[in-house]
C-alpha cells in the first residue's frame, strides 16, 4: 500500500508545482516549486520516512537501490523521480513494484 500512496502523493505534489504553484507543504516544511528533482526526492524521503511504518520492521524508506523488504526508495534521475519498493512475498522472498527498473515521475 506505501508503493501505490507514494507514487499516487509525488505526483499529485508535481502536478501542483506544474500548475503554477510557488511552493507546496509537505509535513510541517514549505517546499518550493523551482528546486529540482534531486532536491525534491530528498523532500519526499524525508516526508514519508516520518509518515510510513515498514510493516516488516526497519526503515520504510531508503536511498539504496537495493531495498530490504518493505523499504521504498525515493530518488531522482535527471528531471525524474524514481519510486520502487520491495512488497515482499507471503514466504518473506523479495518481490518489487514495478518488477523490473522503477516508476518514474517527470518534475516539470
Amino acid at each position: 500500500m506505501n508503493h501505490a500512496n507514494i507514487k499516487s502523493f509525488v505526483s499529485a505534489t508535481l502536478t501542483k508545482c506544474s500548475a503554477g504553484s510557488q511552493y507546496v507543504t509537505l509535513g510541517s516544511s514549505n517546499r518550493y516549486c523551482n528546486q529540482n528533482a534531486r532536491a525534491w526526492a530528498g523532500y519526499f524521503s524525508t516526508y514519508f520516512a516520518s509518515i510510513n511504518k515498514n510493516p516488516y520492521g526497519g526503515n520504510a524508506i531508503t536511498g539504496s537501490s537495493s531495498q530490504r523488504l518493505g523499504e521504498s526508495t525515493i530518488a531522482s534521475s535527471g528531471n525524474r523521480i524514481a519510486i520502487r519498493t520491495n512488497i515482499g512475498t507471503e514466504s518473506g522472498a523479495n518481490a518489487y513494484l514495478p518488477a523490473s527498473g522503477y516508476v518514474y515521475i517527470t518534475k516539470e
